[in-house]
């Protein structure tokens, strides 16, 4: 077993706290300091004032206090061990009651689900308001004990945006022994499927928000991401069980016409693969790869030699009469060319 080890995350700042941080640096609220942050190398990195690092809280799902001051974001944007450690850690933090039923109906995905009844539920919780509730009244159920680290704290202002970087101290996590190779494939429907030897899926129904009030349809976009967050951190945890390296495409969210990106981040998806998996992953020994995605929905993964085939739904076909489910199909091409890269690579 690894000793505990720090797992840390960058979560987005809404503009309208964007002055408050910029005279709390004039004021020496923030002060300018060393702590790197891998991915935002050129922003500038602040630490709050003393007083503030020893006293903050989760308020809510959307604001964070440090000390006399509040920010708003995306403070729900962590796994759901973290977001249960930053519950733990804050007392006063309030919630609509009666949210977990909810979640739960988006994960399970079953026939009887009806738009119209999940709406009510939704309405009623926002009509009952706000109460404080304890960690067990939240919509993330048991899970490994982490602890929140409030002195580790971090602000960054980075191409003038500003971001919150929250660390926690994860339990240990044994090492994988495992030389299976795992492929995942990402989208929205479902959010993921992994292959390695088995089969799993995470997906979440998506429901309806037409029609809703904004407080409504707020909490209705809080739901979908924490019914997301739980099935994306189910297939992180089934991935660790199984392999030792795992696979997933190398996408440019950039490049995108469409509005994927913005989904994928409603959905938890981009903090998934950017993130979550990625440190849990190496906490357990786990390889991490990235391959390019160029016609991995496209080809046959039966087939022995190159064949291109055609999607019928969510059925892949090729002209040899091979029919699979199209995200297996991709998640095992996914596995396919990284074994490829592989052979060249040793070739080379």
């Amino acid at each position: 077993m690894d000793q505990k080890r720090q797992r840390r995350h960058v979560l987005r700042v809404d503009r309208r706290s964007y002055a408050q941080l910029q005279a709390a640096v004039q004021q020496g609220l923030l002060l300018p300091c060393d702590t790197v942050v891998g991915s935002m190398r050129n922003g500038t990195v602040y630490r709050p004032a003393p007083w503030s690092l020893q006293h903050q809280q989760l308020l809510d799902d959307d604001r964070l206090q440090l000390g006399d001051l509040v920010i708003q974001g995306a403070m729900t944007h962590v796994p759901a061990p973290e977001f249960r450690a930053l519950v733990q850690a804050s007392p006063t933090y309030m919630t609509y009651p009666g949210l977990a039923p909810l979640v739960q109906q988006l994960r399970d995905q079953t026939p009887a689900f009806k738009d119209d009844l999940w709406q009510a539920g939704l309405r009623a919780a926002v009509a009952a308001g706000r109460v404080t509730v304890g960690v067990n009244g939240t919509v993330v159920g048991p899970g490994p004990a982490y602890r929140w680290l409030p002195q580790e704290t971090r602000l960054t202002q980075h191409l003038g945006h500003w971001f919150v970087l929250l660390a926690f101290e994860a339990e240990a996590t044994p090492r994988t022994t495992s030389t299976l190779v795992a492929g995942v494939d990402v989208g929205l429907n479902p959010l993921a499927t992994a292959v390695c030897r088995d089969v799993a899926v995470a997906g979440i129904r998506r429901a309806d928000l037409r029609g809703l009030r904004i407080e409504e349809r707020l909490l209705g976009e809080h739901l979908l991401y924490a019914a997301a967050r739980g099935a994306l951190c189910d297939l992180t945890k089934w991935l660790a069980e199984r392999a030792g390296v795992v696979v997933v495409e190398h996408l440019d969210l950039t490049t995108f016409a469409s509005r994927y990106p913005q989904r994928s981040r409603e959905h938890a998806l981009t903090d998934w693969q950017m993130s979550w998996l990625p440190q849990e992953l190496h906490a357990r020994g786990i390889r991490l790869a990235r391959v390019d995605p160029a016609r991995t929905s496209q080809m046959c993964s039966v087939c022995p030699s190159f064949t291109l085939g055609t999607r019928v739904g969510r059925v892949f076909e090729c002209p040899n009469g091979h029919q699979i489910d199209a995200h297996i199909n991709a998640a095992q091409n996914i596995i396919r060319r990284w074994w490829a890269t592989r052979r060249r690579a040793h070739q080379a």
